[in-house]
């Protein structure tokens, strides 16, 4: 019997989301547009707007990533093969703790049933769970025997995925604490730091991986790239805390929160020239480019 790899499985997977996904977000529009007041407006989006995000983030983003690392991390950082194979159940947990999520949160807003923050709270807690599982199962705990200066963003990147995944249970306790039925300014702080600190380090890291090896550039004698690794980090760090802070100190806070995305920008910036100029150099090495072996490339 033909069982495909844990990849695999993510991207098949992902697909299916992205479809319930592009589905949603057509009901979603209609559903706004059609609303005949404004309270009517603000509960169809409080009912729909959950489920999408949470749809587009851990159904399509999460297990995209999650498919590719699979492959492409453990061989190109040369992290060898985990001590317990656990792909099945990783799989499971998460289309499993984002489908408990969904159905919880739709019938909790419904029916006011306390009964469904329960498997609500339940499918946050299988979140931090399937993270850290994964990031073991990939192995960017483990010593690289091929390092890399890209590395260490593929780290911080699963890093961040445990923080973000590990807020998730503390968000219905935060809201209680701050009397808010839904605490925005902390879903907000989850949902950068998983963006920007999961998905947006995990592109800057995988790019600049790979494009230095289609251009056939030993990235040995390339920038090292401490410096817009360090700002990303500071900058998403900041940003995650300061949103929080502004149920508290928004005088303090607020201001503050602006200057976090100069310095992400400034990151970017800095990564985004590097990238140019390694692009730039393959255009008048095309042959190098050609011959340069794909990471991707079956062994």
């Amino acid at each position: 019997m033909f069982i495909l790899a844990l990849s695999e499985r993510c991207l098949l997977s992902t697909f299916v989301w992205f479809l319930l996904g592009t589905i949603l977000e057509a009901v979603f529009f209609f559903a706004k547009a059609t609303a005949h007041s404004e309270h009517g407006l603000i509960m169809r989006i409080a009912l729909i707007d959950g489920p999408l995000r949470d749809i587009q983030l851990l159904g399509f983003a999460a297990l995209i990533i999650a498919g590719v690392s699979q492959r492409f991390v453990p061989h190109v950082y040369g992290l060898g093969k985990p001590v317990h194979d656990r792909q099945r159940l990783i799989f499971w947990l998460i289309n499993g703790s984002l489908l408990l999520n969904i159905i919880n949160y739709v019938l909790l807003l419904t029916t006011h049933n306390l009964y469904f923050a329960i498997g609500l709270e339940l499918a946050y807690l299988l979140m931090p769970l399937w993270a850290v599982l994964l990031a073991v199962q990939i192995g960017v705990f483990r010593r690289p025997t091929q390092p890399d200066r890209t590395f260490k963003f593929i780290r911080a990147a699963y890093i961040w995925l445990v923080i973000a995944c590990g807020m998730m249970p503390f968000f219905p306790l935060y809201g209680v604490l701050t009397h808010q039925l839904f605490a925005h300014t902390y879903m907000g702080s989850h949902r950068h730091a998983f963006t920007v600190g999961f998905i947006s380090m995990m592109i800057l890291g995988v790019s600049s991986r790979v494009v230095p090896i289609l251009a056939g550039i030993d990235a040995k004698r390339m920038n090292s790239l401490w410096a817009p690794f360090l700002l990303f980090n500071v900058g998403c760090t900041a940003r995650v805390l300061l949103q929080i802070l502004t149920d508290f100190v928004p005088n303090v806070a607020y201001p503050l929160i602006g200057f976090t995305g100069f310095i992400e920008l400034s990151a970017l910036l800095w990564w985004g020239i590097e990238l140019w100029r390694t692009m730039n150099v393959a255009r008048t090495r095309h042959a190098n480019m050609v011959r340069a072996p794909f990471p991707l490339a079956a062994r």
